[in-house]
């Protein structure tokens, strides 16, 4: 039996409630509040700084994976990363940030089909590079015996990585897999119109395995946006006070990432708290230390990257109205 969209809102905003009541409980939030006001602002300048340089490399990958179907300009790819944003913080699992789809056929002139397989691509950039880091931090950490835990699971973890990244460089496999992504991600109300475009979905998909240049640079600044973002959270912990290694932050950020985005509360409040609380304990911090930590990344990320991402919205929508009306008055006469 299928959940309706009303009901797994409900169940996910019972969960954030019983998530929050339980911090509640159990946290002192006066002593998170004395130490978000005592935040270092040289700090809080560095990590805001990296929102800018995430902009930046997220529209030069939007503009490496276009390059093979199009051409298109810095700004405009700033404009329509822009866009996604504030959609992909409200959405579970930030699928939200497919609304930017739209402005990118309007500015690129590529199909939907086309412009969803860019979007798609990207999410699967981010997610193996996510992996990747993940990996990396468990491996750092386990050889300088700083995490207790049996070798047999980083072997299992990197057998599963090389699997994983085996089967999606495999063309066949990647074929025999469209047809299911497609299926999952396109809106309902949308399938109808956009079945004939799947093979403009395949072509793209396809397309950007044979262009070993885009893909590599893709991939680059895949890695280089979890750097960015990775240092951005360590700003903000060294801000309030959080002297953690930064190996801690290489293992934990990619873990609590993938339990933030799980779509089982609203915005990921009470699961993001949570995961920044228990895992930040293998590095000493104290519980309200770590939830003040995951509060000020959400308020220094998600809150500037919505503010201005719904003005370019905005902006855009206003300018597609004047166009339009233009076109109108100009066929009138």
């Amino acid at each position: 039996m299928r959940l309706s969209k009303g009901i797994f809102v409900k169940i996910a905003l019972l969960v954030t409630l019983i998530l929050l009541a339980s911090l509640f409980a159990t946290l002192d939030f006066k002593k998170i509040y004395g130490i978000l006001g005592q935040a270092n602002f040289f700090w809080l300048f560095a990590a805001l700084n990296t929102l800018f340089l995430e902009l930046i490399l997220k529209a030069l990958r939007l503009k490496a994976l276009i390059a093979p179907h199009g051409k298109s300009s810095l700004k405009d790819n700033l404009i329509i990363t822009l866009i996604g944003l504030p959609f992909g913080t409200v959405t579970p699992g930030r699928v939200g940030d497919f609304a930017k789809i739209y402005a990118l056929s309007r500015k690129t002139s590529l199909s939907i089909a086309k412009g969803l397989a860019i979007g798609i691509l990207e999410k699967l950039l981010d997610f193996i590079s996510l992996l990747i880091f993940a990996a990396a931090g468990i491996a750092a950490l386990f050889f300088s015996r700083r995490l207790n835990f049996d070798f047999s699971y980083s072997i299992f973890l990197s057998f599963f990585l090389l699997a994983f990244l085996v089967l999606f460089f495999n063309k066949k496999f990647l074929k025999k897999t469209l047809n299911l992504v497609y299926g999952k991600f396109v809106p309902s109300k949308q399938k109808a119109r956009l079945q004939n475009g799947f093979e403009e979905f395949s072509a793209v998909m396809s397309a950007a395995f044979r262009e070993k240049t885009s893909l590599a640079i893709s991939f680059g600044v895949a890695f280089l946006l979890w750097l960015n973002r990775l240092l951005r959270i360590y700003f903000l912990a060294l801000s309030i006070g959080i002297t953690a290694e930064f190996i801690y932050f290489i293992l934990l950020i990619p873990i609590i990432e993938l339990v933030e985005i799980l779509p089982i509360s609203i915005m990921g409040f009470g699961t993001r708290e949570y995961a920044y609380l228990l895992l930040f304990s293998i590095a000493g911090v104290s519980k309200e230390s770590a939830v003040a930590l995951s509060l000020l990344t959400f308020i220094a990320t998600a809150i500037p990257f919505s503010v201005f991402g719904y003005v370019a919205a905005l902006k855009e929508h206003s300018l597609n109205n004047t166009e339009n009306g233009n076109t109108e008055n100009s066929s009138l006469c």
